[in-house]
């Protein structure tokens, strides 16, 4: 478990919230200067100095509890009111939206990356540039937070890095809510609420080729290398960007997913790549049936073929077979067939009974209500 996650997680999280904030704002046609009060207010509690100091402290990572209570407190101490229902559906995007991201970084350096997008796009849509009190101390706020999460970058290594997005990875697993805009940009499955996770054929900064064999001598010295000709991946480029530097973005995860030029590329990009299946990783090609796997499970537990033969098995004897004070004499067969309990198990198919699971039944309220989730982002 990584001591470092919280900051990362809270910072990412309210980088979504954020998002579809304004986004709602602006679909509801809120006069601008009404939405960016809001805005400003939610981001000045948010990134208080006070609870940003404490988030920078090295600790374990809240339950998913504290966190949602986390951001119901932050919604009800701005001027903005949300209902219980919002807060779930809000809370909801927020979970999925920064999920994409960390299970789409490449390097585990690009989480930094990506929350520096965030902290920047939260920057841009309180008014970067504007000049009265309120936006400047917002974005007062915002600065102090990217300066936090580059001082902890630099307590960490890669190695830190890589247990911090295994800790926040493990804090969303098992969460496959379906959300519209994921859905219509074919980034999500219909069926399940996986993620197809995208493959950009590179390899990161740090790490051989795909396919490389090293050869040492006996003293431990490399001696030569090798390319595997029939690696499925020896055709990967180079990929070299390099994530850990905080003064320049190398990442396109963590950006707006919900404004209206996003959403335009994204969709033009997809269906170039709609009909390629090796835009996505291996394991997202993957098809989940557990259906029919659990079908073949019951076949299989299942009695062998029709027999028209019963068999007697003698268990748990009321007395002991090898007595050894009973004598030489031989019993007869029928004689020691009394003296047992007999059962008598019947192995023929007619008994058996047909399983089957499914699946969909046992999931149809859930998903139902999960297909609804998007009323925040669908009005």
């Amino acid at each position: 478990m990584s001591f470092y996650a919280m900051p990362f997680l809270i910072f990412n999280l309210g980088g979504e919230m954020m998002y579809i904030l304004n986004q709602r704002l602006e679909a509801q046609k809120i006069a601008p200067e009404k939405s960016k009060k809001v805005l400003q207010d939610v981001v000045k509690h948010m990134f208080d100095e006070k609870f940003v100091g404490e988030l920078a402290k090295p600790q374990k990572i809240y339950s998913d509890a504290s966190i949602r209570e986390i951001f119901d407190k932050l919604a009800h101490s701005s001027i903005m009111r949300l209902s219980t229902s919002s807060m779930s559906k809000l809370y909801d995007l927020m979970i999925m939206g920064i999920k994409y991201s960390f299970l789409s970084c490449s390097h585990p350096h690009e989480m930094l990356q990506f929350t520096l997008n965030h902290l920047d796009e939260i920057e841009n849509i309180i008014g970067k540039h504007d000049s009265d009190q309120t936006a400047q101390e917002a974005k007062k706020c915002v600065q102090k937070a990217m300066n936090e999460v580059i001082e902890i970058s630099k307590k960490m290594n890669i190695h830190d890095f890589m247990k911090c997005r295994f800790t926040i990875c493990n804090f969303l697993k098992d969460r496959n809510i379906k959300v519209s805009i994921f859905l219509s940009n074919k980034i999500q499955y219909r069926s399940t609420g996986f993620f197809k996770i995208p493959n950009n054929k590179q390899y990161p900064v740090g790490f051989d080729k795909p396919g490389t064999c090293r050869y040492f001598d006996n003293e431990g010295n490399l001696k030569d290398t090798s390319l595997l000709q029939n690696h499925p991946m020896k055709e990967y480029a180079h990929n070299t960007a390099i994530h850990s530097d905080t003064n320049q973005r190398t990442s396109k995860l963590g950006q707006n997913f919900y404004a209206s030029d996003k959403t335009k590329n994204t969709d033009e990009d997809q269906q170039e790549e709609e009909e390629d299946e090796s835009a996505f990783s291996f394991s997202a090609k993957k098809t989940f049936d557990t259906t029919k796997d659990l079908n073949n499970l019951a076949s299989m537990i299942a009695g062998p073929r029709e027999s028209k033969e019963t068999f007697k098995v003698n268990l748990f004897a009321k007395f002991d077979v090898f007595d050894e004070t009973g004598g030489g004499d031989e019993e007869d067969i029928d004689d020691m067939d009394k003296k047992f309990e007999q059962l008598t198990f019947d192995c023929r198919t007619s008994k058996k009974s047909t399983i089957d699971f499914d699946i969909g039944s046992i999931q149809q309220t859930t998903s139902l209500e999960q297909d609804d989730l998007l009323d925040l982002m669908d009005s």
